[in-house]
């Protein structure tokens, strides 16, 4: 600190305060202090305790630049596997078009599973015969088109006889299993608030397709509402197979 700061501050301390041998309020000079009081000597150490310093830890930085070292490797380690699987792949991919993979006998099954559903299945052939080929993997990478839709995969692929089989399960364009339901007839009350719809499945193929599962399935849309499937299926024999509709109606008691 300047000495003549230090000097000010004591003279103004000398003069505000009141002296013994005067009346009050009159100032009286200031005493007079060595010169070593405001060395800057003596200040140092007083400032120095004031701001203390912060040590350095040598742990804490070796551990830091262990973390900055690691994270780099990792990083490129990650860099270099997702490289080598995108190769893989491309390389791959490049293989299977010039191994010009073709289905052959792409059969549907007789029967229906449900409402528009039928079973694929066809043989993939031109596989190559080595060792880095996974036919079964590129079975289930190799699309099709059924019935103008196409399928990215098949649903799952099985080795038969020596041969790569695939199978697919169809949800459209299937005109056979497009089964419906004639126009519901409007019955008896059922339970509380209930009224009985009754209606005909038509368009049922047997004896292949199962009953229940196409009567259980096809959808219909009648009395203003749409509804998924009947709740009850009803098999009559000759007289064919009846949906059942529970539907709210005020009407019945």
């Amino acid at each position: 600190m300047p000495r003549g700061v230090v000097q000010f501050l004591l003279f103004w301390y000398a003069a505000d305060t009141p002296s013994s041998n005067s009346g009050y309020g009159t100032a009286s000079p200031p005493p007079s202090y060595p010169s070593s009081i405001c060395s800057s000597d003596e200040l140092l150490p007083l400032v120095s305790k004031a701001v203390p310093r912060k040590k350095k830890n040598g742990f804490q930085i070796c551990l830091w630049i262990f973390l900055l070292i690691f994270s780099a490797i990792a990083c490129i380690y990650l860099y270099i596997d997702l490289w080598l699987k995108q190769d893989a792949m491309r390389r791959d991919e490049e293989h299977r078009k010039h191994s010009r993979l073709v289905w052959l006998d792409l059969k549907p099954d007789h029967r229906c599973l449900s409402f528009e559903s039928r079973r694929y299945t066809a043989e993939l052939a031109n596989i190559p015969v080595q060792p880095d080929v996974d036919e079964l993997e590129w079975c289930m990478e190799t699309e099709i088109t059924i019935r103008g839709e196409t399928y990215d995969h098949p649903r799952r692929c099985v080795r038969d006889e020596g041969k790569i089989i695939a199978e697919w399960i169809t949800h459209t364009n299937e005109p056979t299993c497009r089964t419906y339901w004639d126009q519901p007839v409007k019955k008896e009350c059922h339970g509380y608030h209930k009224r009985i719809f009754e209606a005909k499945l038509e368009n049922h193929q047997p004896p292949w397709d199962n009953w229940e599962d196409m009567c259980y399935s096809t959808p219909s849309h009648f009395n203003f509402a749409h509804y998924d499937h009947p709740d009850i299926c009803i098999e009559t024999g000759r007289n064919g197979i009846f949906g059942r509709w529970f539907v709210s109606d005020n009407d019945c008691p």
